[in-house]
């Protein structure tokens, strides 16, 4: 097949877009990114738009909404891409940061506005971002609960540790390390107890199930020492992924 062939076919794949109706998700200032047969599209915006929205392409090649998608359009969009179960570790303006247990590393999940810190969530992947579809029905609200009290009393007792738990003074840059590594525990239904800066890394004493462990981690949360037997596997492991291993017959 000629090039100019290959060309030709992805330029009829484009123009089949143009005045159609598309559903799709955006964030304000952002672009539209819409899969088509082998081609995946992108335009802008004609105004500002931060949602699920059904589009109409114009012959300018600009998306204009036409009405907030529905829940059973935004389920069919997303059943056309991968979706992963995740829990938002740190909800921001715009993005929020999550862990997937099964892509076992961090994500940024766009649209998760007003969920708040560990609840679990389905997002779908279209290629470049992470959407969140909505709140996963299959999980119940008390675990989220519980993961941000134990979050919680971390945190302040961190501050007490480090700022003499005094209000009125900024907190203190420890609390970053401490909010990484409790939501990590959280995560798995553990809860810190304490952590020190020991060599590239953390000696963290964490708690589980009554049973109270001390683990050295490195700076990414990777295991160089679990504190428990693991044949010598111990480096295949991070902290989240550790933790979650007391929930295991021995």
């Amino acid at each position: 097949m000629r090039y100019s062939d290959v060309l030709d076919r992805l330029q009829r794949q484009e123009d089949s877009l143009l005045e159609r109706l598309v559903v799709a998700p955006t964030r304000s200032g952002g672009r539209l990114r819409i899969a088509i047969a082998e081609l995946i599209w992108e335009c802008h915006m004609a105004d500002p738009f931060n949602g699920w929205g059904l589009f109409r392409i114009g012959a300018d090649r600009r998306a204009r909404l036409v009405r907030e998608a529905t829940f059973l359009e935004r389920e069919t969009w997303a059943r056309r891409h991968s979706r992963y179960r995740v829990v938002l570790l740190e909800p921001g303006r715009t993005t929020t940061r999550a862990w997937c247990d099964e892509l076992e590393r961090e994500v940024i999940v766009l649209l998760a506005d007003g969920i708040e810190a560990f609840e679990t969530v389905l997002a779908a992947w279209d290629g470049a971002r992470h959407w969140s579809i909505g709140l996963d029905p299959t999980v119940h609200p008390s675990r989220a609960a519980r993961m941000r009290e134990r979050f919680t009393v971390a945190r302040w007792r961190e501050a007490d540790d480090t700022a003499g738990f005094d209000s009125s003074r900024a907190p203190s840059p420890h609390l970053h390390t401490t909010q990484r590594i409790a939501a990590a525990l959280a995560f798995a239904e553990a809860e810190l107890v304490e952590w020190r800066p020991d060599g590239r890394g953390y000696l963290v004493t964490w708690r589980k199930r009554g049973r109270v462990l001390s683990t050295w981690v490195n700076d990414r949360l990777g295991i160089e020492n679990a504190g428990l037997c693991l044949s010598g596997l111990d480096a295949e492991h991070d902290l989240v992924s550790l933790a979650s291993l007391i929930d295991q017959p021995q």
